[in-house]
């Protein structure tokens, strides 16, 4: 995990009142463009003033990759006891839309059913993103999977996403999260990434955002590779096989 100082805080407190900080003109900026579904944990251990912080850290996320027709889109999946999709990538092309649907956002307060949330953005979400649009699955939690009766397992219900080509990456915030469980969504150590707290989330925002996009250009870049590996595998074929052709060509001719 890269690990970057942030040059600041988005939300501070001021007494009893939580003030929200409007200058983001600090954070820096991502140019990959990308489909990013972040997946929102909005259960009932998370206070009222912890949840505007998480709003605002996923605004300036969504800031940092430029939220537009030809640049990046997002979505965003609310999961509590339920899960369901309160934005989809079609919404909004641009940033200031997408920031004040997430400032609408309500607070469901019950339990933490991150497979629900995997599942409905398999089913609902990435179906719609872009092909050829590196597709980010951002989960952001602040505790460990609520077991029950119909509880799915987190490495079953994020496979479909994986296989699909979708890099999911995982948050946990606080001494609540179980960095093993959230382990089993990802694919590798690197994607799961740590805050202590709510403000320390917002402390390094700029950190988090660096390192969310050094992963998004890195996978990018491994998926060009691997794209080139495929063309010249597939013209060394080509290759062979005109060349095989043209040996038994010549074999007939020699023959008649």
């Amino acid at each position: 995990m890269l690990k970057f100082l942030s040059s600041g805080s988005i939300l501070r407190e001021t007494n009893t009142n939580t003030v929200l900080n409007s200058d983001l003109s600090e954070l820096p900026t991502c140019d990959a463009s990308v489909d990013i579904a972040f997946l929102v944990d909005s259960s009932g251990s998370i206070s009222r003033s912890n949840y505007l912080r998480e709003k605002a850290f996923i605004k300036a996320v969504a800031q940092s990759f430029g939220i537009s027709k030809s640049q990046s889109r997002a979505a965003l999946v609310l999961f509590s006891s339920s899960a369901s999709v309160q934005i989809a990538f079609r919404d909004h092309d641009s940033t200031s839309s997408f920031k004040a649907a997430v400032d609408r956002l309500p607070h469901e307060r019950r339990l933490t059913r991150i497979d629900k949330a995997l599942q409905v953005a398999t089913r609902d979400v990435f179906p719609f993103a872009r092909k050829g649009v590196h597709q980010i699955a951002f989960v952001i939690t602040d505790g460990e999977q609520t077991q029950e009766s119909d509880t799915k397992d987190l490495k079953v219900v994020s496979e479909p996403l994986r296989k699909a080509g979708v890099q999911v990456l995982a948050l946990g915030v606080g001494s609540g999260v179980n960095p093993d469980e959230l382990r089993l969504i990802v694919e590798k150590d690197e994607d799961v990434l740590i805050a202590k707290n709510f403000q320390d989330l917002l402390d390094r925002v700029g950190s988090f955002i660096k390192s969310t996009c050094y992963l998004a250009g890195k996978r990018r870049v491994f998926n060009k590779l691997t794209s080139v590996y495929h063309a010249s595998v597939l013209l060394l074929i080509m290759n062979f096989v005109i060349t095989l052709s043209k040996k038994l060509w010549i074999y007939e001719a020699i023959a008649e």
